[in-house]
């Protein structure tokens, strides 16, 4: 009898996965259940802007302040941790200097790099930034047809490891674990949900470049959208716990901007294993096959952590000018990383028309500062 029953029991599952029919043509209309992570509400914060971070040697900067939203002048400004008397100050020294700001009350600001250079040659070649291309894929390991972009995805990272930066965007069918529409790195199926409409995802699989062009459209012609450089430049430090933390972003800007730049923060995991369907018999003839699917799939690029949705938080305008510099060191961030030596922190910045612009990439608990051409 104890083996009657296990057989039957093998048998029920098998037929889940196996017996399961999700077309890859078509959105993923299944609401499922709302497990979304929220972030809690942020904190009255002193921050600091710059009218200049990017100088020429005697060049004059002045200082601002806001907690919260309320300008404020009633705060003690710190070059290199020396007090200084105003909220101006002339740099005659070539070089690096960070500056904060303390009120008195003990509340510390975020920190600005003010740097001084020789000449305006000088600065030009310290505003051209690496610059990566974003490409996000909405997947699912339901999806049969879906292994041939994360196939190409691979392909890219091998021909062009310093410009591609990939997201893969999860959609799960079913909560059940034995179903085989199952797909169980769907963390944030409200955000994504929102996202996909905005960008128009009307089957799976579904990449795209820089969020305007079709990834597997432009696959062969991936190479145009590299440039030669970037006017805008992202550091990322971070410090990241067991399921949150906390991320640290600067973002430099060699040229003008309008209103309406924005920046997102992501986490990525890499060596994720789960079964994949897929219909493609010449893709991945290294793993074992059951009943259509991929066993223990390694899955990479996953989107495990959101800090500020998808498309992100506005930058001032008053700070995406040319040698602005924005900087927030208190970005909070939930994640469902099963091993953060495996994760990366992604920064993303879009234009008013919502763009890339740029974006970068830098383990957890790491510290990358610009990358300027050199």
């Amino acid at each position: 009898m104890k083996t009657t029953k296990n057989y039957f029991l093998l048998l029920v599952l098998t037929l889940g996965i196996g017996l399961f029919s999700a077309s890859c043509s078509s959105s993923d209309d299944n609401k499922g259940g709302n497990d979304d992570d929220n972030p809690p509400p942020g904190k009255k914060e002193l921050t600091i802007t710059a009218t200049n971070t990017t100088i020429k040697v005697d060049d004059v900067v002045t200082f601002s302040a806001k907690f919260g939203n309320e300008i404020i002048k009633d705060v003690q400004f710190f070059i290199d941790e020396q007090a200084i008397e105003s909220d101006t100050k002339t740099f005659d020294q070539i070089g690096e200097f960070k500056v904060h700001a303390k009120k008195a009350t003990g509340e510390k600001s975020n920190t600005l790099t003010i740097s001084v250079f020789k000449d305006d040659e000088e600065i030009n070649n310290a505003l051209k930034f690496v610059h990566k291309v974003v490409v996000e894929d909405f997947t699912g390991a339901w999806c049969g047809y879906c292994p041939r972009v994360a196939d190409k995805i691979e392909k890219l990272e091998e021909n062009y490891p310093n410009n591609i930066v990939a997201i893969a965007i999860h959609n799960s069918t079913n909560p059940n674990v034995n179903h085989g529409g199952h797909d169980p790195f769907d963390f944030f199926k409200t955000e994504r949900r929102s996202f996909e409409n905005e960008v128009g995802v009307g089957g799976y699989p579904f990449g795209m470049i820089d969020r305007v062009d079709d990834f597997e459209g432009n696959f062969n012609n991936f190479q145009t959208y590299i440039k030669d450089h970037s006017t805008i430049g992202i550091k990322i430090n971070s410090e990241i716990y067991e399921n949150d933390g906390i991320v640290k972003v600067g973002i430099k800007f060699g040229e003008d901007y309008t209103e309406g730049v924005k920046f997102a923060v992501f986490m990525v995991e890499d060596h994720l294993l789960f079964r994949q369907s897929n219909y493609l018999p010449n893709l991945y003839t290294n793993y074992q096959t059951v009943n259509g699917f991929l066993q223990n799939f390694e899955h990479n690029n996953t989107l495990v952590g959101l800090a500020n949705g998808f498309r992100g938080e506005e930058i001032s305008s008053a700070v995406s000018v040319k040698s602005g510099e924005y900087t927030n060191e208190n970005i909070y961030i939930k994640h469902h990383a099963a091993n953060l030596d495996n994760t990366r922190i992604v920064v993303v910045v879009t234009d008013k028309n919502g763009k890339v612009l740029n974006a970068a990439y830098t383990k957890s608990n790491t510290e990358m500062n610009y990358q300027v051409v050199r």
